[in-house]
């Protein structure tokens, strides 16, 4: 069944009391109200979700709540770890446990029947204020908005991780041995 939070006239920036505005129709609505005649899907598919990848912010933001893959916040986020994270040592356990728990996660969002729920509140509670934090040279803020949201979902849907900063120290001086005695 298509929900508002589907719709492409659904702004998901403008909340009041959890409600979200429908620019066609001038009125505030939940994400699970049934939508009205003038729905439009976020994306050209046809299809509600396409299930996929392995970053849940892109399959929550692209995949279920149907922004473009090369949407604003995407790209915000992927311009700061690329330009950012990847180059802070401090950062590295940090991206390696995303990188093991991001497809945990992408499983668990995409099956949760409540996943536009899930993915309106990351979006509103977690990835805006991030973006916001970043944008104010609040960088250390921003990382524990984003740790905080990978830990309520790794708790939420009971995900074991199994990394510690130990073991993947351990592996970045292997890695660095490794290419360093050839």
């Amino acid at each position: 069944m298509k929900t508002c939070s589907e719709c492409i006239y659904l702004d998901l920036n403008d909340s009041r009391s959890g409600n979200y505005y429908c620019t066609q129709n001038h009125q505030y609505y939940p994400l699970q109200d049934t939508t009205c005649g003038k729905f439009q899907y976020r994306t050209s598919t046809t299809s509600p979700i396409s299930m996929g990848g392995n970053c849940y912010i892109t399959t929550a933001v692209c995949e279920i709540l149907k922004y473009p893959k090369d949407c604003y916040y995407l790209n915000f986020l992927r311009a700061f770890r690329d330009n950012y994270l990847k180059k802070e040592v401090d950062c590295f356990t940090m991206l390696e446990e995303y990188r093991l728990t991001g497809p945990k996660i992408v499983k668990n969002l995409e099956e949760d029947k409540n996943r536009v729920l899930i993915a309106g509140y990351l979006l509103n509670y977690y990835i805006i204020p991030s973006i916001e934090d970043i944008k104010k040279g609040n960088i250390e803020q921003a990382i524990n908005i984003y740790i905080e949201m990978t830990n309520k979902l790794i708790d939420y849907y009971m995900i074991n991780s199994n990394i510690t900063e130990e073991n993947y120290t351990d592996k970045l001086i292997k890695e660095y041995q490794r290419k360093n005695t050839k």
